[in-house]
């Protein structure tokens, strides 16, 4: 299962979401994280792995590519630099999910904010794509332009896109409500006030039940 998780907006915690996640299915499932991200991103920060060894490499010798960072039960190929993503085509992507595909029972793409074509790519081969939002205006505005840029187009029809509620204070929605694209809400994830990273047990708590909807 491909699984992208995605936002138009930095800050909403999606990369915490994501590994947080990965924490809970690779318990039960073969799981690779792919950071999809070219700003760079902050796997190698939070994960303690090499940046070199990363995606560009990866087209080349996934093998040598992947890494298992310590204490965990997952495995993850880091992002890479800005400019990096125009030395990869569309049929790189492409097969590079197909073999990841062949190799895990789950394999998560955690897609950067600022978009990039090949994005839409792995988005397309996606089972379910996961938008991060919080019921705030700033976010919704982006994720509304993004929805809209998708049926403009003609990318996407959006049936395996859904939202992820992340620092919910209220069950009454205020502005996801006002998007355009009434997608299903898998899951609200409520304010955690003193939150202690990836592996802060309210947020694992949150998404071990976020799983059921999320599989």
């Amino acid at each position: 299962m491909i699984i992208s998780i995605f936002s138009p907006k930095g800050g909403v915690g999606k990369t915490t979401l994501t590994l947080a996640f990965a924490n809970v299915i690779s318990k039960e499932k073969k799981t690779c994280v792919v950071e999809y991200d070219f700003s760079p991103g902050d796997f190698p920060a939070l994960l303690s792995v090499s940046e070199t060894k990363n995606i560009i490499n990866a087209l080349d010798d996934l093998d040598g590519s992947i890494q298992r960072p310590e204490g965990r039960n997952y495995d993850v190929i880091v992002g890479a630099y800005p400019d990096d993503y125009e030395k990869i085509s569309s049929n790189d992507i492409m097969q590079l999910v197909s073999e990841l595909e062949k190799r895990y029972d789950v394999v998560l793409f955690d897609i950067q904010p600022g978009f990039i074509e090949s994005c839409i790519d792995v988005m397309g081969k996606s089972e379910k794509v996961i938008l991060i939002v919080e019921d705030e205006l700033r976010v919704a505005a982006r994720v509304n332009s993004f929805l809209d840029w998708l049926k403009i187009n003609e990318l996407s029809n959006l049936s395996n896109y859904f939202y992820i509620k992340n620092k919910s204070v209220s069950n009454q929605l205020q502005y996801i409500d006002k998007i355009r694209y009434k997608l299903p809400i898998l899951y609200s994830v409520p304010f955690i006030k003193k939150l202690k990273g990836i592996d802060d047990k309210h947020l694992i708590k949150y998404m071990t039940k976020a799983k059921e909807a999320i599989l």
